[in-house]
């Protein structure tokens, strides 16, 4: 009982050795915005409020982990050079964390996005911590929220005034369209991409000869990039370059519905019907029932008789 009571009493000491409150608002912010995610089709009223957190949590919150990771010692930075260098290093971090969830299959939605940076944040925070128990506690970084800013900027010389003032407006302007970006999406960023595939499932080895009334074979791939569930349906056409009224529809494929992220590859497989150099094959992509193609492909083949 006794050792039991001096390990708790162990832990409980190192407890209070690191100054970990700052960590703490942010488990506590992390946890408000995923209940705010996901009760949002319910608890509408809070939207307002989860895009100024939501904002926080990518705009600062990474940045300030890192930091505190990085520079862990109070002599290291001021309080102005982490707030500075939090939101540098946040949005440093956007592009990294977009080009892994565009990779991964979970593709870039709110969900994905939440989760990576919760993990970002996680990693920092450990490091940060690990870094904090190596040190003596009045060596250890500790936010002050008693921070003034009329004194400080009185402090500043007539020359750094400036330049604090661009960074300020730089980093607004950064914030603002960023901002602007998570909440306001361009209907481009979320669009579908069609794609075919020659031998290997490698975008090369696309068939380049063929022999009229012989299968041709490549395979057709299409990722729904966008927010909601589609309907895709795909026609081949085989036409003469030089004599454009001889064109024929030669396959059809769906229709097809494809969930948000999901990837869909199957063969596709067609005979040409007339011989000719350069005979244009074209792969015409449609959705739901718009009688538009949403994205168009092309093959040029040489086609010759038996």
């Amino acid at each position: 009982m006794r050792n039991i009571s001096l390990t708790r009493n162990n832990i409980v000491a190192a407890s209070a050795r690191i100054p970990w409150r700052d960590f703490q608002f942010v488990l506590l912010g992390a946890v408000a915005l995923l209940i705010m995610v996901a009760t949002s089709d319910v608890l509408h009223f809070l939207i307002p409020l989860r895009w100024v957190l939501g904002l926080a949590f990518v705009l600062f919150v990474p940045g300030y982990c890192l930091t505190e990771a990085l520079f862990p010692q109070a002599e290291d930075l001021d309080s102005i050079a982490r707030g500075g260098l939090s939101f540098g290093l946040s949005v440093a971090t956007i592009p990294v964390l977009v080009l892994i969830l565009n990779i991964l299959p979970w593709g870039i939605h709110p969900w994905p996005i939440l989760f990576g940076v919760y993990s970002e944040i996680a990693v920092f925070i450990s490091v940060a911590v690990w870094r904090r128990l190596r040190l003596a506690s009045p060596e250890i970084d500790t936010p002050k929220p008693t921070w003034h800013l009329k004194p400080w900027w009185q402090s500043l010389s007539p020359g750094e005034r400036p330049i604090f003032l661009l960074i300020a407006g730089t980093l607004s302007l950064v914030t603002i369209w960023i901002g602007w970006m998570l909440l306001f999406p361009s209907p481009e960023i979320f669009t579908t991409e069609f794609f075919i595939l020659g031998k290997a499932g490698l975008a090369e080895g696309y068939p380049r000869e063929a022999t009229v009334g012989d299968p041709l074979t490549v395979t057709m791939g299409i990722t729904n990039r966008e927010q909601s569930a589609r309907s895709y349906r795909v026609e081949v056409w085989a036409s003469d370059s030089w004599n454009p009224d001889r064109r024929a529809l030669v396959s059809q494929v769906g229709p097809m519905t494809v969930q948000p992220g999901q990837d869909l590859e199957q063969p596709v497989s067609w005979r040409m019907p007339v011989a000719g150099n350069d005979q244009q094959v074209e792969f015409l992509l449609f959705t739901g029932d718009n009688p538009q193609p949403y994205r168009r492909l092309r093959l040029l083949l040489n086609v010759v008789n038996r």
